[in-house]
Order: structure tokens, then sequence, then C-alpha cells
């Protein structure tokens, strides 16, 4: 499985996140809220201390940010590709499950490598059927295209989904940008966001090549 450079810079470039000012009522409790639904600060908050667990080093604005990013990218995927009517099997995402192990070394060696890119073991299978996803949804775009051209199909696709649904970011974690998919830096940061194109699918776990 080829890796797409832009996806897996825009992956491990994520800016630190700072902790910004108290949530409103609609928030109380939510790391994340959009329409008809929430993610939660305890959702958040399990799978920091995995991450950091399992990274061994302690919990940070860092952790967090890798976290909501990651969060909210799959809703957005899930989202989308649920209003095309992109759907995956069990037997598709176990597929991709098994050839992605095989690729790097094993299993073992595949929850590594998804912990370096901010991904909780727990969460590896949640992981790999939104990758696939991603790919469906990809294909549904951009159909025939490479990747780089389904990923910057998806991308701008995902930025009308966050749109569509109000995707709202709890001010204590960040301020949500949908025309960029990530969520904003702290305001000292001087650190210029990427354009779309550019972006890719920030969040998305990735499959070296061998």
């Amino acid at each position: 499985m080829k890796l797409s450079r832009r996806v897996q810079v825009a992956l491990t470039a994520v800016a630190t996140v700072g902790v910004l000012a108290a949530c409103n009522a609609n928030q109380a409790g939510a790391a994340v809220t959009y329409e008809g639904g929430r993610i939660t600060e305890n959702v958040v908050a399990e799978q920091n201390a995995q991450l950091a667990a399992a990274l061994q080093i302690a919990e940070s604005p860092r952790i967090t940010q890798f976290t909501v990013q990651r969060l909210v990218t799959n809703l957005l995927i899930e989202q989308g590709a649920a209003m095309k009517g992109v759907t995956v099997s069990d037997g598709e995402t176990q597929k991709f499950l098994t050839d992605a192990a095989d690729t790097v070394g094993g299993m073992d060696a595949l929850v590594a490598s998804a912990v370096q890119q901010g991904i909780p073991a727990s969460e590896l299978p949640v992981q790999v059927r939104t990758r696939v996803l991603a790919d469906q949804l990809g294909e549904a775009l951009a159909p025939g295209e490479d990747l780089d051209t389904k990923d910057v199909a998806v991308g701008r696709y995902l930025v009308e989904v966050s749109q569509t649904i109000n995707v709202d970011v709890n001010p204590r974690f960040g301020s949500w940008q949908a025309d960029r998919l990530t969520v904003a830096p702290p305001p000292d940061d001087l650190s210029i966001p990427a354009p779309v194109d550019e972006l890719m699918l920030p969040g998305q776990l990735t499959i070296p090549s061998q």
C-alpha cells in the first residue's frame, strides 16, 4: 500500500493546541458538537491517556490536538460516506487490516506504527474501517484518478460536510476551521495553516510501503 506523502505530512504536522476559554452551555461535557451528536470530553480524555501511556510520555495539549483532530476527521468521513451512500463491509475492513499488518511486518508493528501516528491501539479497528471508508469515498468522488487527486477530492468534500453538519469544537480544545479541516492553533502560533489542497486528510492511518 503506497503512502500518500501529503497525508503523512498532514498527520504529523498538526499544530499544538492551547487551552482556551470556557465552553458555552451547548458544549457542556462535549469536546466537539455537530448536528445530531457530540464527541464527549470523556472520550477525548480516555484516548489521550491511552495514547500518552503507549508513547510513554506525559499527557499534553499536543496529545489532545492529535486526538481531537483524528476524532473530527473520522466523524466527517463517516458522515460524508453516509451522505454519498458509501459503505464498507467487515470483510473489506479485515482484509485491509491483515494486508496492512503484512506490509509492516506483523500486527505488533502495525499497532506501533498507529501509535506513532496518534492512534491508540484500542482505536486501530475503528481507524482501519475509517481509512477504508475514506478510500472508497475517494473512488466515489474521483473514480479512476490517482491517490493525490482522490485525497484532494475527499478533502474538498469534507469541507462541505463539516459546514453542513455544523461542526464546532469546544473553545477549551481550540476552534474548528472548516475550510482547512483543522483545529486552529493557539493565537500566538505564527505558523500558517496549509490550504486544503495541501492539507489532504489529517488524522488518518497511513501504511508505509515496503
